[in-house]
């Protein structure tokens, strides 16, 4: 039952779920909505395995002072203080956005500012034309970040139009096709699991 009991409740569940979206008559909405509730109800608790995770591993670090145990003190200390202060004030505390806007957000900004460095080093590697392929990523790279600025219209009226068109039909072409392989990968993956055949997401082989 160890293994069983959670592969039918995602059977059932999940072609429960697939029937009310397909179906989309009024007797199926109910189920849609508790289904809905459920997965709420299930992010919750992820969420708190999230924060017992990060207690255990901080906190061990912490009690036996491994290298860089002030930096898991000071995580275990902001994670509990923003909870707490999320709890208490909710999400129109002045003290909670404050906090996120002003500390989160740069942040974020830094780190995502840091990523432009490794991109501009990838670049530079992957637009080094040492065959055809690599020379036409180089071409419609020079072409798009010179079209996208001023300096390619003052160049040549042409050269803001190809960009446009390279944006528009070969970057949209790639992009869908990606997006179309990953979306049937999911599609395989969740039947795969609705039906049983995937099991390694909950530690069985």
């Amino acid at each position: 039952m160890k293994r069983e009991g959670p592969v039918a409740l995602l059977m059932i569940s999940g072609f429960l779920y697939i029937i009310s979206v397909i179906v989309a008559s009024p007797a199926m909405e109910p189920v849609a909505a508790t289904l809905d509730d459920w997965y709420k109800v299930v992010v919750g608790f992820i969420n708190l395995v999230g924060v017992i995770s990060l207690t255990q591993v901080n906190g061990r670090a912490v009690l036996r002072r491994s290298e860089g145990w002030f930096y898991n003190a000071i995580l275990l200390v902001v994670l509990y203080g923003y909870i707490i202060l999320g709890l208490v004030g909710g999400l129109h505390n002045v003290a909670f956005n404050l906090i996120y806007d002003n500390i989160l957000t740069p942040i974020l900004m830094t780190i995502f500012s840091t990523l432009t460095f490794w991109i501009g080093s990838a670049a530079y590697r992957a637009f080094r034309a040492k065959n055809a392929d690599a020379a036409i990523l180089l071409v419609a790279a020079v072409v798009v970040m010179i079209g996208r600025v001023t300096l390619g219209s003052a160049i040549s009226p042409a050269i803001p139009k190809a960009a446009e068109w390279i944006l528009n039909f070969p970057t949209v072409a790639g992009m869908r096709a990606i997006e179309m392989s990953a979306a049937i990968g999911g599609i395989v993956l969740a039947l795969r699991m609705i039906t049983g055949l995937e099991r390694s997401f909950m530690g069985f082989d």
